[in-house]
């Protein structure tokens, strides 16, 4: 039996030693006090002693306003852990780094580490049978299949990578992204460019952050960067970004300047929550409603109740139940991430590339895997064949330089995000998400895998792994909004603006006259308009965010089979064959540890201001009213599943049986004979 016990203090970092107590191990943590530092609203000093490492304290966007309030850009995506190169164990513990990943949002938008990808998998026919715990002193005898690494082909396009931590073990996650159809990380750095160009004000060649500082082309934030309007946020916009102190632009200094360091300043961050990492099977709402009796597990008898039970909680008697029909406190909006952190329970993913700090990300695998102790191939049955490629000494055992390998080992997954691909018409913009499997070994554990638009998902032996891509509309109908603003401020109607109907500010857009007069001729066109909103939005166009997290409650996210966000009647019907094939040692009791684990991956691209609304998975399901159904058919379809139950048909009983040619107790337009389709 495996104990894990913790002391955590909140004013301390943490160590934690390992100790064996009766063949019980447990994790004792050992307090060392550190310092912190200081930054106020007043006199900014995000950038502390030492720290002029790229990721700054998300004070660092706080500037004084003009009328002393401070302007703050949201940080959804920072965090305020710095970038300091120490051992985990000595400088993080548990508490800092290896359950709170300050690496967990590191970027590699330049690419500086090469990829590789190993040949095809040697998949063996017997599964690593080890009788031992991960905590024995003693390696397996047992045979694991391994790959051999061979350079990444040449015509693949760069990825980022994210190791997904699932249950039975990491799965290694490529992703490529584009914007516009280019590599993304090229639209933040043509901006860079653009920005870095113009920093020269006075054409002399020479670019210093005082001549930025003054100069209208920046000073109402045009770049994305704050607006600077008096001496005090003058002196600390060059505080904060001249980070040699030399009075210089550089041009590694631009980004976190033009994206507030919104995302690390990098094209691609990932946020890691963990809120949910070890309550979404044990504390799963849904299992706690079905387990009337309460005795830890879902009987047979439970399971066969589980239809009744969910149905009376449904408070508007649709046949339809979601997660806040019986949960008091489930969030307001279906399908939203989480987005916090607890610093008891371990990761959720880690991103891959040049900045990632190794011996963090091994800490992070053995306070998951293997509580605190070395990582051993009885840890990963998910993904064995992993473990035998990382292995290369053969002991069985996972050191921190074997870790490493993590970055050039061949994916498991493959993802493709495209954001702001025009349709085949041309018209708006939209996003797309594809998924391929290129590992045989995780291949032939996929149990299903269900593919729309912007969101797929892939269930494996043990975890249902969700991705979806979001983006802000409002990135591209910029022309729109300048028209609109345009139409209504152009009082006098003769086709520009002038300083008399701009009253202090542009509504809604918080900038003065002289700010968008880009050629000061005391007028402003529409076209003058739309390029300041075109500019301005350059940095959230370029910058693409993730999160990883646990869904809430992993037991309704296996029974809503289509990934709707609710359970319908059909799925509802289906719950007792699906509760009983999930009890893997049948013995007529689910318990919470043979419920699935369930994932979420989210890119989204937009203003960081609106991740509340972009952190949200996308319904895409059947719609009915779209197809070619006659109206009696959508009259009686209620609840808007796009079938029509027995409960819901109008019409005789034997009618109903005549048209459910498959007798499952749902009509569905795929059923209905040509002479009902239409609008009859």
């Amino acid at each position: 039996m495996n104990c894990h016990t913790k002391i955590s203090c909140c004013v301390c970092f943490s160590i934690a030693m390992l100790v064996t107590v009766g063949g019980c191990r447990q994790s004792v943590v050992k307090s060392v006090p550190t310092s912190t530092g200081e930054a106020t609203s007043a006199t900014i000093t995000a950038e502390n002693a030492g720290d002029q490492a790229e990721d700054a304290s998300a004070a660092e966007s706080t500037i004084v306003g003009i009328d002393g309030a401070a302007d703050v850009h949201p940080q959804a995506d920072v965090d305020t852990n710095t970038d300091a190169e120490t051992s985990p164990a000595a400088a993080h513990g548990p508490e800092a780094v290896g359950l709170r990943n300050a690496d967990a949002e590191t970027d590699s938008s330049t690419q500086a580490m090469t990829q590789q990808v190993a040949g095809p998998a040697t998949i063996a026919a017997s599964s690593p049978a080890s009788e031992q715990t991960s905590g024995s002193d003693q390696s397996p005898a047992v045979e694991l299949p391994t790959r051999e690494s061979q350079p990444r082909p040449r015509d693949l396009p760069p990825t980022e990578r994210v190791i997904l931590l699932t249950p039975g073990g990491p799965l290694v996650v490529d992703i490529e992204i584009t914007i516009d159809g280019d590599v993304h990380s090229s639209a933040l750095e043509a901006l860079v460019d653009d920005a870095f160009a113009a920093a020269d004000v006075d054409g002399d060649g020479q670019r210093t952050w005082e001549e930025v500082a003054n100069s209208p082309r920046f000073m109402y934030g045009q770049f994305g960067n704050l607006p600077i309007t008096d001496d005090a946020q003058k002196s600390q916009l060059i505080t904060m970004y001249d980070r040699n102190a030399d009075g210089l632009v550089d041009r590694d200094e631009v980004p976190r300047f033009v994206t507030r360091n919104v995302g690390r300043s990098r094209s691609f961050s990932l946020r890691s929550s963990n809120e949910f990492r070890s309550a979404s099977r044990s504390r799963s709402p849904l299992r706690q409603l079905l387990d009337f009796d309460h005795n830890g597990a879902i009987t047979s008898d439970e399971m066969a109740a589980a239809p009744a039970r969910l149905l009376s909680q449904d408070a508007d008697d649709d046949q339809i139940v979601t997660l806040a029909d019986f949960k008091d406190d489930a969030q307001a909006t279906p399908g939203r991430m989480s987005n916090r952190r607890r610093t008891t329970e371990p990761e959720t993913a880690i991103l891959i590339n040049d900045r990632t700090k190794w011996n963090s990300a091994s800490y992070i695998l053995q306070e998951l895997y293997s509580f605190g102790d070395t990582v051993q191939a009885s840890d990963w049955p998910l993904t064995p064949e992993l473990f035998a490629t990382l292995d290369t000494d053969r002991d069985a055992r996972l050191g921190s330089a074997e870790v490493e390998q993590l970055a050039t080992v061949r994916p498991h997954l493959r993802l493709r995000a495209q954001f702001g691909i025009q349709d085949a018409e041309g018209g708006s913009r939209k996003t797309s998400l594809e998924l391929d499997v290129v590992d045989p070994a995780i291949e032939a554990l996929v149990t299903s895998k269900r593919s729309y638009a912007r969101r797929v998902s892939i269930e494996l032996t043990g975890v249902e792994v969700e991705f979806f891509v979001n983006e802000d509309p409002a990135l591209n109908n910029y022309e729109e909004v300048a028209q609109g603003q345009f139409s209504t401020l152009d009082t006098d109607g003769n086709g520009y603006l002038e300083a008399s109907e701009v009253p202090n500010q542009l509504p809604g857009l918080d900038i003065p006259f002289a700010g968008v007069d880009a050629n000061q001729d005391d007028k402003i066109e529409v076209q003058e308009l739309a390029n300041f909103l075109n500019l301005r939005q350059r940095a959230y166009r370029g910058q693409v965010r993730a999160r990883a997290a646990d869904q809430e409650d992993a037991l309704f996210t296996a029974l809503d089979t289509n990934g709707d966000g609710r359970i319908h009647a059909r799925e509802l019907a289906a719950t007792p064959d699906l509760l009983a094939k999930m009890d893997s040692n049948q013995d007529g009791d689910l318990q919470s540890h043979e419920i699935p684990g369930s994932m979420v991956v989210g890119l989204v691209r937009g203003n960081p201001q609106q991740d509340d609304t972009l952190f949200v998975m996308p319904t895409e399901t059947t719609d009915a009213s779209s197809q070619n159904v006659p109206r009696w058919f959508l009259g009686m379809d209620t609840n808007r599943d796009g079938e029509v139950g027995r409960h819901e048909f109008l019409g005789a009983s034997n009618r109903f049986d005549t048209l459910d040619k498959n007798a499952d107790g749902f009509i569905s337009p795929a059923e209905l004979p040509p002479e009902m389709l239409g609008d009859g």
